[in-house]
């Protein structure tokens, strides 16, 4: 049984991802581990106190925990369609960092995905120039779905591959092709550095696919793009879920 593990800090972008999460495990068979990288310091909101700021490891793993599981049963509440596999979760919450923990929970978990949250554009730039999520990228050599704060599809019909313009056609990618099948999705080319010289990368992004795919080599070749004229170009947010392939 593949199992997709969903990274959240209870923003409402890291929210929306988990029930993206719950969408994907439903149409793909898998299981699901909700799971919080503890830090020294956590808000939460008590009742008839307003924000409270705990310090204590104890407490904020506690917290976190009864986080998880109001998110797992709120998940649940959304019964899947006629036919759709209903999903198993589990709730994790542990103190240290984050990709470290990740990494140990892929080996211990046989994790198959990862699923988080991302704000859009900038937070696309922040991959691959040192955030969280580029070190959990780094960490890592499973599938990453970043899906942005927005209104996401109810199915994905189309999912656009992100290549330079020499490939002409989508590569025979093991998990690309078997991610699609399970949504009866149609795989097409999307040819980001001729987009990029014409700047209409945003219109390629936010058109007709509802999910973007990338793979991202050793050398990560795409990350000029990114870091240096992606800013420049991409003149509105990225509305669709964008999944990041290890070679």
């Amino acid at each position: 049984m593949e199992t997709i593990l969903v990274p959240t800090d209870f923003s409402l972008p890291a929210l929306n991802a988990a029930e993206f999460a719950w969408h994907v495990a439903k149409r793909t068979g898998a299981d699901i581990v909700l799971f919080h990288a503890g830090r020294k310091r956590m808000k939460t909101q008590v009742p008839f106190q307003g924000s409270v700021t705990l310090e204590n490891p104890a407490a904020v793993l506690k917290e976190a925990r009864l986080q998880l599981d109001f998110l797992a049963e709120k998940l649940r509440n959304e019964k899947p369609a006629s036919g759709d596999y209903f999903p198993e979760i589990s709730c994790i919450a542990e103190m240290g960092e984050i990709e470290v923990l990740i990494s140990d929970l892929i080996a211990s978990r046989k994790i198959s995905m990862i699923v988080m949250g991302m704000y859009g554009a900038p937070r696309i730039v922040r991959l691959f120039i040192g955030s969280v999520s580029q070190q959990i990228l780094d960490h890592v050599d499973v599938p990453v779905l970043l899906v942005p704060y927005k209104s996401l599809p109810a199915e994905v019909n189309e999912i656009g591959f992100a290549c330079s313009s020499s490939v002409t056609e989508v590569p025979d990618h093991p998990f690309l092709r078997k991610f699609a099948r399970a949504f009866d999705a149609e795989l097409s080319v999307v040819h980001i550095d001729h987009l990029l010289k014409n700047q209409r990368l945003s219109s390629a992004i936010n058109g007709d696919p509802d999910m973007l795919a990338i793979v991202k080599d050793k050398t990560n070749r795409f990350k000029r793009f990114f870091k240096e004229e992606l800013p420049e170009k991409l003149s509105e947010q990225i509305e669709i879920p964008l999944l990041v392939i290890p070679e």
